[in-house]
C-alpha cells in the first residue's frame, strides 16, 4: 500500500495545505492530546475493531456516528463529492488519546473522531454521539457524560470489563457500584484477576447475561463487612421483569463472612415475586468457589432446568446447597463440598422438587442434624458417585438421609471413608440403594426406618480388610416392605408378588438348600410333580412292596430346629431308612444327603440327611395291592 510519505506526496495541494493547518492546531494541543494514526488505531483494535472503525460503528446508534462515517468515508456511492478514500485515510490522523478527565472537560467534541481513553484499567475507544441527550454516565464503563452534556460511548466488542467502570480489585476499595454498573449494561461482564470488595447484593437482571472471571481462584468477589447476599440472579424487587433466565456465571470466586445470609441465589416465581411471568431458569453455573457464607446457604436454587458443574464450597459455609420450591430437572455435577457447619446438600422444601440429578459429589467434614445430604420433599432424585469422608466429626448421624416425604430416590456408587453411624438412612417410598462401600461404622451401612419405607438395596459391603463393628443392613421400619440383596441373599420381612414366580431355566434351580430351608410352604393345592412318561427311561414294575414296607420304622418325635418343637411329629428317621436300603442293597432316590454350606456357599464340613416322602408312595401302593391279593386269596380259601 506504500508508506505515509508516498501517499501524502501524491495528494492534491489543497489537501496538503489543509493538513499543514491541522498540524499547527495539533501542535498547539499537544500538551493535552497525543495523536494516534489510523494504522496504530487498527493495530490496537485488531481485525474486529478495524471492521467497526471502517463501517460498523453505526450499530451503536446516533446521528453522530452516521455523520462521522460520511465525513470520513463518504457516502460509498462513488460520487465525486465522496470524502477521502481508504488508501488516503491510512495516512490521516483522526484518533486522539485522552484521559477520562480530559474527555469530560472537552467543550467541542468532534463526532467524526475516535477518542482513545488512556486511564489504566479503563482504556478504550470512545466516540461522541451527538444524538444522545439522555444516557447516564456509568463512570466511563460504556457511557461518559462531559461537563457540557456531551455523551461519549465506548466501542464495545462483546463483553464489558468491570475495571472500565472503576472497579479496582485491590481488596480494599468498595467495588459494589462499579460491578453493578457493569451488570446493568445487560452485556457480558468480565472480572479480571483481583479481589473485589462489595458491601451490598449484586443483581443480574438481564436474560442471557454472562458473568465470568479470570479464574475461580484468581478473581474473587467478597463481602467482609455486611450480612447481604452476595449475588442474586433475578431481582425479587421487580414485578414481572425481574427474572434473568438463560444467564450464566463461570470462573469466579465468592466469599462472605460470619453474618452473610446467602451466597448466590437463583430466584423463581414462588420464592421471589408471585407476579413474575417466568423465573431465572436455564442458568449455567460452572467453575465457581463460594466460601464463608456463615449465616446461610452458599448456593440457593429455586428454579428449574439449570446446570451446575465444577462447584467448590471449601470453608466457612453454614449450609452448602439448597434446591427448593420449583427447582425441577436441575443437573448438578462435579461438586466439592467440605467444612459446612450443617448440611452439604438440601433437596426439597417449600414444595416438592422433582427430577434433580447429582453426580460426582465429594462431601467432607460437614454436619447436619439428620444427614449431610438431606432429601426432604422431593421426587425422582439421583445421587450417583458420592465420596464421603469424616462427616461424623461435626455430629452428623449419617451421610444421606431420605425422609418419608421423599419418593423415588436413587443412591448409587457411594464410597464412605471415616467413622459415623450410618451411610444411607431411608424412610422414603421407592428408594433404590446400590453399590455402597464403607469403612467402619458403629451402626449400619444402610438403615431402613419409618412407616412408609419401601427400599431396594443391593451390593452393600465393608471395604476389604475392615473388621466390622456394625452391620451391613438393618431394617428398623414398621411396615417391613423393603428388600436387601447382597449378591446371594435377598433379605425382606415379606415379599409380595403380583404375578408368576418362576426360575430362569427348566429343571435346574433349587428352592432352598440343606443349609437354608423354608420353615413351611402354604398352598391351596398340592405340589404338582411332573410324571410324564416321555421324560422317563428304563421303566419297570415296582418290586419293593409289603416286605420292604414292613422293614420301615415309623416314629413320633419333636423337632428341635423350628417353632413346632413342642408339637409331636410323625414320620421316619432318614438314617434308619438308609440302613434298610443298605441291608437290602438298594439305591433309592428317597434318601438325600447334602453337605451344609456357609453364606458364601462354601462346604461347612457336616452332612444333613433328608427323605423325599413322595418317593415312598409307590412302595405303599404295591404293599396295599399285595395285601389286597392276600385278602382275596384268604376269602377264596374260606369259600
Amino acid at each position: 500500500m506504500g508508506n505515509d510519505h508516498d501517499i501524502r506526496e501524491n495528494r492534491p495541494e489543497s489537501e496538503i495545505r489543509h493538513d499543514n493547518d491541522m498540524t499547527i492546531r495539533d501542535e498547539e494541543a499537544a500538551t493535552q492530546h497525543k495523536r494516534i494514526t489510523r494504522r496504530t488505531m487498527l493495530a490496537s483494535l485488531g481485525i474486529t475493531g478495524a471492521v467497526l472503525a471502517a463501517g460498523g460503528l453505526n450499530q451503536f446508534g446516533g446521528a453522530g456516528i452516521a455523520s462521522a462515517q460520511l465525513s470520513v468515508y463518504g457516502s460509498g456511492n462513488g460520487d465525486k463529492g465522496d470524502k477521502t478514500k481508504p488508501k488516503e485515510l491510512m495516512a490521516l490522523d483522526y484518533c486522539t488519546a485522552v484521559s477520562i478527565a480530559g474527555l469530560r472537560a472537552m467543550a467541542d467534541p468532534d463526532p467524526s473522531w475516535i477518542y482513545f481513553v488512556t486511564d489504566p484499567g479503563q482504556e478504550g475507544h470512545f466516540y461522541y454521539d451527538a444524538a444522545d441527550l439522555i444516557s447516564s454516565d456509568n463512570n466511563a464503563g460504556t457511557v461518559l457524560v462531559g461537563a457540557m452534556g456531551a455523551r461519549f460511548r465506548r466501542v464495545v466488542q462483546g463483553e464489558v470489563n468491570v475495571r472500565w467502570f472503576g472497579a479496582k480489585g485491590n481488596g480494599q476499595t468498595d467495588d459494589t457500584v462499579s460491578i453493578q454498573a457493569a451488570l446493568d449494561t445487560g452485556l457480558g461482564v468480565y472480572v479480571p484477576e483481583g479481589r473485589y470488595r462489595i458491601s451490598s447484593t449484586l443483581i443480574m437482571r438481564t436474560p442471557g447475561q454472562q458473568l465470568r472471571g479470570a479464574s475461580k481462584q484468581g478473581a474473587t468477589i467478597f463481602n467482609d463487612t455486611t450480612d447481604a447476599r452476595l449475588l442474586s440472579v433475578g431481582d425479587p424487587a421487580l414485578n414481572q421483569n425481574g427474572m434473568a433466565p438463560y444467564s450464566g456465571i463461570r470462573d469466579l470466586g465468592f466469599a462472605g463472612n460470619a453474618s452473610t445470609v446467602a451466597g448466590i441465589t437463583l430466584f423463581g416465581k414462588q420464592s421471589a415475586n408471585a407476579t413474575w411471568k417466568d423465573a431465572s431458569k436455564n442458568v449455567s453455573l460452572s467453575n465457581l468457589v463460594i466460601n464463608d457464607v456463615g449465616a446461610g446457604t452458599a448456593l440457593e436454587v429455586f428454579t428449574w432446568s439449570n446446570t451446575i458443574t465444577g462447584l467448590t464450597l471449601y470453608t466457612g459455609n453454614k449450609v452448602g446447597i439448597a434446591t427448593m420450591w420449583e427447582s425441577n430437572a436441575n443437573n448438578w455435577s462435579h461438586l466439592y463440598i467440605t467444612g459446612c457447619a450443617q448440611e452439604s446438600i438440601i433437596v426439597g422444601g417449600e414444595g416438592i422438587t422433582r427430577g434433580n440429578s447429582f453426580t460426582s459429589i465429594v462431601v467432607q467434614q460437614s454436619g447436619g442434624p439428620v444427614g449431610v445430604i438431606d432429601i426432604r420433599q422431593a421426587e425422582n432424585v439421583l445421587l450417583q458417585g458420592i465420596y464421603s469422608e469424616a462427616n461424623n466429626k461435626k455430629g452428623s448421624p449419617c451421610v444421606v438421609n431420605v425422609r418419608d416425604t421423599a419418593s423415588a430416590v436413587s443412591v448409587r456408587n457411594v464410597n464412605h471413608l471415616g467413622g459415623g453411624a450410618i451411610v444411607v438412612r431411608n424412610a422414603g417410598a421407592g428408594t433404590i440403594i446400590e453399590n455402597v462401600v464403607s469403612s467402619n461404622l458403629t451402626g449400619a451401612i444402610v438403615q431402613v426406618t419409618g412407616t412408609k419405607a419401601v427400599t431396594f438395596t443391593s451390593d452393600v459391603r465393608y471395604m476389604d480388610g475392615v473388621v466390622p463393628r456394625g452391620v451391613v443392613y438393618a431394617d428398623l421400619s414398621a411396615n417391613k416392605q423393603s428388600l436387601f440383596f447382597d449378591g446371594r441373599k435377598l433379605a425382606a420381612a415379606e415379599v409380595v408378588i403380583e404375578g408368576h414366580l418362576r426360575p430362569s431355566d427348566d429343571n435346574v434351580r433349587n428352592l432352598g438348600s440343606s443349609t437354608n430351608r423354608w420353615a413351611a410352604v402354604y398352598s391351596s393345592t398340592g405340589v404338582i410333580t411332573t410324571s410324564d412318561g416321555k421324560l422317563k427311561t428304563n421303566i419297570a414294575d415296582e418290586t419293593l412292596g409289603l416286605d420292604f414296607v414292613n422293614k420301615w420304622r415309623p416314629r413320633v418325635y419333636n423337632r428341635s430346629d423350628n417353632g413346632d418343637a413342642q408339637l409331636p411329629h410323625h414320620g421316619f428317621i432318614a438314617q434308619e431308612f438308609k440302613a434298610i436300603l443298605d441291608e437290602i442293597g438298594v439305591e433309592h432316590a428317597a434318601y438325600v444327603e447334602e453337605v451344609l454350606t456357609d453364606e458364601a456357599g462354601r462346604a461347612a464340613g457336616s452332612i444333613r440327611s433328608g427323605l423325599r416322602y413322595e418317593q415312598l408312595i409307590a412302595h405303599l401302593t404295591l404293599a396295599v395291592q399285595q395285601l389286597a391279593q392276600q385278602v382275596r386269596e384268604l376269602k377264596a380259601a374260606q369259600s
